[in-house]
């Protein structure tokens, strides 16, 4: 097997999770349930601090664009990753590529930018393929976005220009109907044409069906961020702030939890969480991101020193 491996944007999540599967210098046998997403930002075979991800050239990347193979993931493109530690190194288990917004592009006269419906922040950091840079993007190309999502919005880490295709689709945080027409929202893009069944608020799904004014005419819908089912997921994202029950998610990624008591203040920028899958519990903060991605790799690195039980209990 040809070894690559994958530095994220959570490479310091894979060094907390060393942490949070052995103690000492405990690193043998296979260890499985742990979840990791976030955006590539280089690629290469890449060892920090003992820990490495090794994936497979030929190991299978699924998303709605269609399968890969891993060794054509590029920097910018936003992943979710089943992994294992065996031995002294991480094993991905299950690589899928997160796509937040594929469909035409609608730009406004103001120089704003739009995919079914849900606006693009476009920052100095994004990156174009198919595109020179953001005055080249073209109202009614179809695009492929990478990112994450920030309220209504996707920060795009990357856009990328595709053939146009008869099947559009968005990937992110249910909201419950709100309308007479049962017509539901990922982002601001409206959802309809099906009627959802055992849906909760703030479930990740995946949405594929034709494209209407402001969203999609649903043909499917897939639950789930993970391939598999992780006990604990380390993330990159941006967090909602608690509402008046103390609901509070990690947005596009189906993380919930709620506050004890009374809510409180909590920072709704870019961060780095864990978080257990199934159990509504609080979500912690390992530490607040940069938007910048060369200052979130030193971030990062800070950060992991010393944080030997972060993310236990």
């Amino acid at each position: 097997m040809i070894r690559r491996c994958l530095f994220l944007t959570v490479l310091a999540i894979f060094m907390l999770a060393q942490f949070i599967y052995a103690s000492g210098d405990d690193r043998e046998g296979g260890i499985s349930g742990t979840g990791i997403s976030g955006v590539i930002t280089d690629l290469g075979s890449i060892h920090v601090n003992g820990i490495k991800i090794e994936v497979g050239d030929a190991q299978v990347v699924s998303s709605v664009f269609g399968q890969r193979i891993a060794g054509s993931l590029e920097a910018g493109e936003s992943v979710a990753i089943d992994v294992i530690r065996q031995g002294d190194a991480w094993h991905a288990t299950h690589l899928k590529h997160y796509v937040p917004l594929l469909g035409p592009l609608a730009r406004s006269a103001g120089n704003s930018f739009s995919v079914l419906g849900s606006n693009l922040i476009i920052t100095s950091d994004t990156q174009f393929r198919g595109f020179s840079d953001k005055d080249d993007l073209v109202d009614g190309e179809w695009v492929l976005v990478d990112g994450l999502w920030r309220g209504s919005s996707v920060v795009a880490s990357r856009i990328t220009k595709i053939p146009a295709r008869q099947i559009a689709s968005v990937t992110g945080s249910y909201s419950p109907p709100q309308n007479s027409d049962d017509s539901f929202l990922i982002g601001n893009t409206r959802i309809e044409g099906i009627q959802p069944q055992h849906l909760s608020r703030g479930d990740v799904i995946t949405v594929e069906g034709l494209v209407t004014e402001n969203g999609l005419s649903a043909q499917s819908i897939n639950k789930g961020l993970f391939t598999g089912n992780p006990g604990i997921a380390l993330v990159e994202g941006y967090l909602t702030k608690p509402d008046a029950v103390g609901y509070y998610t990690l947005q596009g990624t189906g993380l919930v939890a709620y506050v004890d008591g009374t809510p409180t203040a909590m920072s709704s920028e870019r961060g780095l969480y864990c978080a257990k899958v199934v159990s509504k519990l609080k979500i912690k903060k390992v530490a607040d991101l940069p938007e910048t991605t060369l200052l979130r790799h030193d971030v990062m690195n800070r950060a992991t020193k010393g944080w030997t039980q972060l993310c236990q209990n």
